[in-house]
């Protein structure tokens, strides 16, 4: 064999081992490639689970609060048939969601007329839907004829009270009563749920809105009380479950004039105040709970 055909073979000994290594190469380069990518899914998926269930844990507890402001107001217009109108009897529930239902029966407001001429302290009581929330619970509130939330600025349903038109005030307030020693309820899906980051949860953190408390509500009495020539009308509603709710529903109509707890009607001028407090009665129907 000549040097020639020894130089052209190492040649294409050396262009074999070129093109083994360039295709080690390039195996390598698929499975890093791979491999990372795998990584990269893996830890998105991971990360949009966690930020997925957490948010989905937020949501659910906004909408709890949420439907139990609708289902307040709901049942605010429900008695306010009665109140305003004489419907004898109405019913309603109240539907769970991870909350506790309060009748509170320590509610009042009191009414000053033309400083001492009429007094009177009217007992109210309030039914609640209480959530436990951190920093502080939030509760959906009727009282009064009203219906709040508590970490609401105004109320969700408007009391039936007026000042000025065409001289009168009127102050027309449900008495709330139940027909049973106190009431103090709470169901609907574990309020105790975690998130745990580092795994799924073994159930879904939305709460089971189909367990329902239902009343049943009977007008007792309707006493009206009418006093004339009067010049202004006082509300102290410091003695009811949301007295900064109370007050800015009434100051924000422009009629009464706000100070602390306590507002005043001044635009009578010899008028007529109507006070008239209609006493509900409410029942809870058995069984307690339906779905």
């Amino acid at each position: 064999m000549t040097k020639s055909d020894w130089g052209d073979a190492s040649m294409r000994r050396m262009a074999e081992n070129d093109k083994k290594d360039a295709a080690n190469e390039r195996a390598v380069s698929d499975v890093i490639s791979f491999t990372l990518m795998f990584s990269i899914i893996i830890i998105g998926v991971g990360l949009v689970s966690i930020a997925g269930l957490s948010q989905l844990v937020t949501l659910s507890e906004i909408e709890e609060i949420e439907s139990a402001d609708r289902g307040m107001t709901s049942t605010a217009a429900t008695l306010d048939d009665m109140n305003r109108h004489g419907d004898m009897n109405r019913s309603f529930s109240v539907a769970f969601a991870n909350s506790n239902v309060l009748f509170n029966e320590s509610t009042e407001l009191e009414i000053d007329v033309d400083s001492g001429s009429y007094e009177d302290t009217i007992e109210m009581s309030a039914l609640e839907q209480r959530f436990d929330r951190d920093p502080e619970s939030v509760s959906a509130v009727y009282e009064g004829g009203a219906s709040f939330r508590s970490d609401g600025g105004f109320a969700s349903y408007d009391p039936a009270i007026t000042c000025g038109g065409e001289d009168t005030a009127i102050i027309s307030v449900v008495n709330l009563q139940l027909n049973e020693d106190g009431l103090s309820v709470s169901a609907g899906s574990d309020s105790t749920f975690t998130l745990d980051e580092q795994s799924v949860p073994t159930e879904a953190p939305i709460s089971s809105f189909d367990q329902e408390l239902n009343f049943d509500a009977d007008l007792v009495d309707v006493d009206t009380t009418r006093i004339d020539d009067a010049d202004e009308v006082t509300l102290d509603v410091s003695g009811s479950s949301q007295p900064d709710q109370w007050g800015n529903q009434l100051d924000q109509r422009g009629q009464w004039d706000k100070s602390g707890n306590e507002l005043t009607c001044t635009s009578l001028d010899d008028g007529t105040v109507l006070v008239r407090v209609t006493t509900i009665e409410l029942t809870i129907v058995t069984p307690r709970f339906t779905s």
